[in-house]
């Protein structure tokens, strides 16, 4: 998580702080949705047979009324199936806490039109 800190470049997101490093827009898939803006680190893919997992990184236009304000995921996607599910998580809070799930979610299906759909493509489809 730290080495994917350290690569984000001048972003102050939600007062949450600025990093900087000598990373590339490159480096980085950033989408927003109606919610979220997101991000998929393309540095962090690593495909394995029929599956590849990256981190991806979330963070609320709004926090929610628990004050959380995004998280960090590192989630498998199942290319032949279309399927998702995250390995593990960090939330972070508006106050600066953070909260660490490693618990395996199960696989759940990738909607079509989604942010999560163009990531899924982005992992399956890189050489």
């Amino acid at each position: 998580m730290q080495r994917l800190i350290g690569k984000i470049f001048s972003v102050t997101i939600l007062g949450l702080g600025t990093f900087s490093s000598s990373a590339s827009a490159s480096d980085f898939m950033m989408l927003q949705g109606d919610k979220a803006k997101s991000l998929l680190d393309r540095d962090s893919i690593v495909r394995t047979g029929t599956t590849a997992k990256a981190t991806v990184i979330s963070v609320y236009l709004n926090t929610s009324s628990e004050g959380e304000a995004g998280y960090s995921a590192t989630r498998e996607f199942s290319c032949t199936t279309r399927r998702v599910r995250d390995l593990k998580t960090t939330y972070f809070f508006k106050n600066g806490s953070t909260r660490q799930d490693f618990k395996v979610e199960p696989w759940r299906n990738v909607l079509p039109n989604t942010i999560l759909e163009t990531f899924l493509d982005m992992v399956c489809n890189r050489p």
